[in-house]
């Protein structure tokens, strides 16, 4: 990556993250790099999360019989 080279795009960078207030979360980083006058490029994603899920299922009374 040099200031010199004008033949390639510009790199993208960027990140996201989530927590969702049932306390899960997810998040992950993501680049795009070309280097040596646009010779070479690369992509990368990483990312992770925890899911908790939620019902809402927990006050229904179901009768007997059914």
């Amino acid at each position: 990556m040099s200031k010199q080279d004008t033949v390639s795009p510009p790199t993208m960078a960027g990140t996201m993250i989530v927590f969702p207030t049932n306390g899960s979360f997810f998040g992950f980083a993501f680049t795009r790099l070309f280097l040596d006058h646009d010779r070479w490029r690369r992509s990368a994603v990483a990312g992770t999360g925890d899911q908790n899920s939620q019902t809402g299922l927990e006050s229904i009374d179901i009768p007997p019989g059914i």
